[in-house]
């Protein structure tokens, strides 16, 4: 279905899709499972024009341009959520504070979770005592989680995710980097010098971009670098909402499936999709620190080889054009965390999104958290960059 202003939902691209078609599959047993469906991509032309006229008129004029990965209309539709101050659907928030047992011993033994233990042996850390996971509640046996990027107006929840608090220990790695390498741990930690100092987007873009597709095109040698996201955040208040600056993920996550990242090839490479996927090709994060040395909350990412495949929850991240696929997790007392503390500007980590080589470590949980050793006067900023890399 098309809009004839804009925005062809004909073109709704699904990860779940292995072949891209106009047919949506809006069966009751499938709305069950994804409730999102119930609303989005609309069944009535008229309905649709109706709710986008009166709610987002802005999204009947925009349409998907793979020239241009950045034009990204639903940080305004969030924003202007929040200024709405609307609650109900938009503003539901979930969270669950019961207990979750361990797994036993032998769940744990038919798992490919690798004991790591010499890695992290004298490696300084601190205790977290409410690291965010999902909840491991039975509704997710029958009801995929999902998150909206969509414009509000409906009676869909922003969100069906429930967190549930884990205390954990992260593991400080500076000094110990080398150890920790990109197709094994799932990220790796990294000297990437940049001349940049305001971060807006006009200067990203202008600059920050091509200077990181360079540096990625010669570190890994390869045909092409695709950069197709970016996000700045912060938890400073002052600022968060303001321009580009999001505030931070505070729950343990992966952004990409193997599915999601075959999709967004199809659409973002309609014509090069087939030749890109008979070679290697690979969903890094570029994550940077762009405050002080000891902010409050940093990033922390936690090694490919002590999660397992059961801790994995695929989630939908719905877009206007494209339903992405990540993963949230539940807790494991495996799950082995790790940051570097004071990471200067010209530190950064890279980490997994995706690999289509199965054999090496394919996307990487991280979360933010609240550092109780950091001083309390420097507030997280940095900016973390997507990019595809191919060959």
């Amino acid at each position: 279905m098309a809009s004839k202003d804009g925005l062809d939902l004909s073109k709704f691209y699904d990860s779940e899709q292995r072949e891209q078609s106009s047919t949506q599959d809006f069966s009751a047993a499938e709305i069950a499972r994804r409730p999102w469906k119930a609303f989005w991509p609309p069944r009535s032309e008229e309905s649709f024009n109706i709710w986008l006229r009166s709610e987002f008129p802005e999204v009947l004029s925009w349409r998907f341009d793979p020239d241009q990965p950045f034009d990204q209309p639903w940080r305004d539709w969030l924003r202007s959520i929040l200024m709405k101050d609307e609650d109900g659907s938009c503003q539901r928030k979930y969270s669950w504070n019961g207990n979750q047992a361990e797994p036993n011993k032998s769940d744990l033994s038919s798992t490919s979770t690798m004991d790591i233990g010499d890695q992290i042996t004298g490696l300084p850390k601190i205790q977290v005592d409410s690291f965010k996971y999902l909840a491991p509640l039975d509704i997710y046996k029958t009801e995929k989680p999902f998150f909206s990027q969509l414009p509000c107006g409906t009676q869909l929840p922003r969100t069906n995710l429930v967190e549930s608090n884990h205390p954990v220990e992260i593991h400080d790695i500076c000094g110990k980097e080398s150890l920790f390498k990109l197709d094994e741990a799932g990220f790796q930690f990294m000297q990437v010098p940049t001349r940049i100092s305001e971060w807006t987007d006009e200067s990203v873009q202008a600059e920050y971009l091509p200077e990181l597709s360079a540096w990625l095109k010669e570190s890994f040698s390869c045909e092409e670098v695709f950069i197709y996201n970016y996000n700045l955040r912060t938890n400073d208040r002052n600022e968060t909402g303001k321009g580009p600056w999001r505030s931070p993920i505070f729950r343990v996550h992966c952004d990409n499936t193997p599915a999601s990242c075959a999709k967004r090839l199809e659409f973002q490479f309609p014509d090069k999709v087939e030749a890109i996927s008979s070679g290697r090709y690979r969903y890094i994060d570029i994550w940077r620190c762009v405050a002080g040395q000891d902010v409050d909350s940093p990033l922390a990412l936690c090694d490919y080889r002590s999660i397992a495949t059961t801790d994995l929850w695929n989630i939908d991240i719905v877009y206007p054009h494209f339903s992405e696929e990540g993963y949230e997790l539940t807790y494991s007392p495996t799950h082995r965390w790790f940051y570097k503390k004071g990471m200067s500007k010209d530190d950064a980590v890279l980490f997994k999104l995706g690999d289509n080589l199965t054999t090496a470590a394919q996307s990487t949980p991280h979360a933010a958290f609240i550092d109780p050793s950091a001083s309390d006067n420097c507030k997280r900023a940095s900016i973390e960059v997507r990019a595809i890399i191919i060959g």
